[in-house]
């Protein structure tokens, strides 16, 4: 083999892994001038400034949530972040398996000033639901508004959740989040983060009537369809989405992994950061809707409702009754209860065991779930304070159903270190 063939060949050679992770390439502009309309209590229409991200052109103008990132299982992803703003911003790709370099951490990777730019590299190693935010002061810059979604589907572009795994018809994104309007209108008079009380509550960076006649938001269809809803929170409230009898919801993937076991659930609970993958069937074409709450994440106390239409082209908004804003969540896949009794888990994070205990009422019954909806542990019980023991629980999150003697039931999260 002569010389130039013996190139061209080890040039095949190397070509070829580079052939095999295709490469997707975004540019994107942060800036903190952009202005945005929301719907009010009082159903008036008030327009806030936010903060954010947006493509790179000749007039960049950034939206709210920032663009949508897509890639496919395997590819190399480049972000180039051009900021002219007036203060400096990161990207942290939330979820993604990146690397320090890459992970938008000011004090550990690139902290991008102004008129600066950065490009950050990582590749998509699993299909499924994914953040991006600001990292820099991240309490002021995420909630003022830079934030994202990126989205990796299965490495040959079918419609399954993910690679081998159950197909959709249609599928719909929805990135929770909330807002503070005091800190939007004025972010320089603010204080601590401990004043941050939202009162706006947002599904794709709207909220209210701006949704309901969006056919992404939408969930429409003839039963049967199989609708796949991506439900990402990015914001610093509890989320508790309640589907309707229309729906047969089951949940098949968590924060951008597959469960061993899917789940059906009636009410899915996504605290700050995560998110999960719903396959829907239509079981019933009569309008009805999702129901897309905000807790408060002290004892998860209702603060606000919004909705997804199903089947309902002409929906509008229900105001929530006295009853909603009295009650509490008790958990995946469990019903409301009134007047949420005080129970108390403690030590929170635990290692080897766990006390649950009551302000008097004794305790009947006490089970551990894993975050599939897996019973892992129960104990039957009769005293106000129970002890439980975690040994041989794998270090994780999980919930605590905790049934009283009177009937009502409880639900706590428990942290488990080693």
């Amino acid at each position: 083999m002569n010389r130039a063939l013996t190139i061209a060949f080890l040039s095949l050679l190397l070509a070829g892994p580079a052939a095999a992770q295709p490469l997707k390439q975004y540019s994107l502009v942060s800036l903190m001038d952009g202005v945005a309309d929301f719907i009010t209590d009082s159903n008036t229409t008030i327009s806030l400034p936010f903060w954010g991200f947006g493509y790179t052109n000749a007039n960049p103008t950034i939206v709210l949530p920032g663009p949508t990132i897509y890639a496919k299982e395997g590819d190399s992803i480049h972000v180039e972040m051009i900021n002219p703003s007036m203060e400096g911003h990161t990207i942290h790709f939330h979820g993604l398996d990146v690397d320090q370099a890459n992970d938008g951490v000011p004090h550990t990777s690139d902290f991008v000033l102004t008129n600066q730019s950065f490009t950050y590299r990582f590749k998509a190693t699993h299909a499924g639901n994914f953040l991006y935010h600001c990292h820099v002061t991240t309490t002021l810059h995420l909630a003022l508004g830079m934030y994202g979604m990126v989205i990796v589907y299965p490495a040959d572009s079918s419609n399954r959740i993910y690679t081998n795994g159950p197909t959709y018809d249609r599928q719909h994104a929805y990135l929770l989040s909330d807002l503070d309007s005091r800190w939007n209108a004025d972010y320089t008079a603010i204080g601590g983060f401990t004043t941050y009380a939202p009162d706006l509550f947002l599904i794709n960076g709207k909220n209210r009537s701006m949704n309901y006649t969006d056919t992404n938001i939408q969930i429409n269809g003839t039963i049967g369809d199989q609708h796949l809803l991506r439900f990402m929170n990015v914001g610093y409230r509890v989320n508790r989405i309640i589907f309707p009898s229309a729906l047969n919801a089951v949940v098949h993937t968590s924060d951008g992994r597959v469960l061993d076991q899917p789940y059906a659930a009636d009410t899915l609970i996504i605290y700050p950061g995560e998110r999960y993958s719903v396959l829907a069937e239509i079981l019933d074409e009569t309008p009805s809707f999702v129901s897309t709450d905000y807790l408060d994440p002290y004892r998860l106390r209702f603060l606000g409702r919004d909705y997804i239409p199903v089947n309902d082209t002409n929906f509008t908004y229900i105001t929530p009754s006295l009853e909603d804003n009295m009650t509490d969540t008790v958990g995946v896949g469990a019903a409301e209860i009134a007047a949420m009794p005080s129970v108390l888990v403690y030590p929170n994070p635990a290692d080897n065991q766990i006390w649950v205990s009551t302000q008097g009422e004794s305790i009947e019954h006490i089970e551990i779930l894993d975050m599939s909806g897996r019973r892992v542990r129960s104990k039957h019980c009769q005293y106000p304070a129970e002890r439980l023991e975690l040994d041989g629980l794998n270090e994780g999150v999980y919930i605590l159903n905790v049934s009283l003697e009177n009937g009502k039931r409880v639900s706590r999260r428990c942290v488990v270190v080693r």
